[in-house]
């Protein structure tokens, strides 16, 4: 029996050498991104999406063909329907893109996104694919939205792209908790101080959530008598300014007057304004808290008392403890910041699934598996998680075969009847029989002035 476990153990050894892991690392990535870019491709362009490729002003329509036109109409966009200007010029941006790009780009992001949580987690250390795979699969099976959070172009644009902006700008704040050297120069002030506008400027809950962070951050650098660095200090400003300005853009108005009534909520809307918090306070922790949320803080919970247990030698011990508590308190304030939202839907709960994950990878990546027990318990652990991802990305491509196919079909439709020049189109098809990861399937809201005819509607066959 000894002879075994000294066997697994050296074969363990040899699978966790630095050269192995770079080209397990290298494999896995480009894995990941084959396997996003699929759905990709297999995602239709579909509501928002046709939504803002249309520029409006009045009665006016058009393609937005040039970055010019796309700024023009977010600043109209900012006072007529809502404050995430960045989110959106993003969106607009991607969508000038030939579609097989479009999924190129997003597909890249996703990787460098989930590239990114690697690095903030095993900051260090040497390389280790476990981490990785911990992210990467942790993302694609706690996410509640995936498909629309990750591959819905207008999805991911405010949520995916928002998320990598914030973390990227968090980096250099966690970086310095960690190495506590730093260089100053004017030059990476003032980057920084636009830097975060933008960053702040992405999404409400998580913009607002990244200052306090950044906050947290320069607190941290004080008790532990390091210098805040003047970068450190005009991010800050240049955060709570993007923040500011998307928070009070005057679209907000319109958008909270109008959407409850386009999503049928108006006896919602119409309670007092603490009767709807305590509303939505009871669905949060009766149900989504307990669905999307339970499962992440008890996986945190466990790894936390195994690092508190194991790593009483390890010499960052004090920084990775700060780091990881402090992503993972930033998880519970973007969750209960979206109380004061008047909408919050479902996918809206990305940035805050990944506060939840880094948590856990931080803890992750910095505690040793030096005994058989563990090794073999981690490496079990990651064969049911990898197992469990396959069935689960098996049935988000049927899915999303269903979905597409039937979409191209009622394309195809709706461009055949224009040809013969007719105004009045009707699609007949079939009901998407989908429930899972996805929303708004049957709404053909703004077809009409995307294939500019005077209105479509669908005709279901069992119907």
């Amino acid at each position: 029996m000894n002879v075994v476990l000294q066997c697994c153990n050296n074969l363990y050894n040899k699978f966790c050498s630095e050269q192995i892991q770079k080209w397990l690392l290298l494999a896995t990535a480009c894995l990941v991104f084959m396997c996003v870019f699929v759905l990709n491709t297999l995602y239709p362009m579909y509501f928002d999406d046709r939504i803002y490729s249309i520029l409006k002003h009045g009665d006016t329509l058009r393609f937005p063909e040039t970055f010019i036109n796309i700024l023009k109409y977010q600043y109209h966009h900012y006072f007529e329907w809502g404050g995430r200007t960045v989110a959106h010029t993003i969106l607009q941006v991607l969508l000038l893109f030939d579609p097989l790009w479009q999924d190129i780009i997003n597909s890249i992001v996703f990787v460098s996104f989930v590239f990114l949580l690697y690095k903030i987690s095993n900051k260090n250390r040497s390389n280790n694919l476990f981490v990785f795979l911990l992210i990467g699969l942790s993302i694609f099976y706690f996410t509640p939205r995936f498909t629309t959070d990750v591959l819905w172009m207008s999805g991911a644009a405010n949520y995916l792209w928002t998320t990598f902006i914030i973390f990227l700008f968090i980096y250099p704040y966690y970086i310095y908790s960690i190495d506590k050297e730093t260089k100053e120069s004017i030059s990476k002030t003032i980057f920084f101080l636009l830097g975060g506008v933008i960053a702040g400027w992405t999404n409400e809950n998580m913009g607002s959530t990244m200052v306090l962070i950044l906050v947290a951050y320069c607190f941290y650098y004080k008790r532990n008598k390091l210098k805040v660095p003047r970068w450190a200090i005009s991010g800050i400003i240049g955060a709570c300014i993007g923040c500011t300005l998307m928070i009070l853009a005057p679209g907000n108005l319109v958008r909270a007057a109008l959407e409850p009534k386009m999503m049928g909520m108006d006896a919602y809307n119409q309670l007092p304004f603490f009767d709807r918090i305590f509303t939505k306070v009871g669905i949060l922790l009766s149900t989504h808290y307990i669905e999307f949320i339970l499962p992440l803080v008890i996986i945190y919970l466990i790894l936390l008392i195994l690092f508190l247990y194991k790593e009483k030698e390890n010499k960052n011990r004090k920084a990775v403890l700060f780091n990881s508590v402090l992503f993972f308190i930033a998880g519970e304030v973007a969750l209960f910041v979206t109380i004061l939202s008047p909408m919050f839907p479902i996918r809206a709960y990305f940035g805050i699934i990944i506060f939840k994950i880094i948590s856990i990878s931080v803890l992750y990546a910095n505690i040793s598996l030096k005994s058989v027990f563990f090794r073999l318990s981690n490496i079990l652990l990651f064969t049911i998680l990898i197992l469990t991802c396959s069935l689960l990305y098996y049935r988000t491509y049927n899915a999303l075969s269903l979905f597409s196919r039937t979409y191209n079909q009622r394309e195809k439709s709706i461009i055949e009847q224009k040809e013969k020049g007719i105004e009045d189109i009707v699609v007949t098809t079939n009901k998407i029989a989908l429930d899972y990861q996805f929303e708004y399937l049957e709404n053909v809201i703004h077809w009409s002035e995307y294939y500019q005819v005077r209105s479509i509607k669908l005709r279901y066959e069992n119907e």
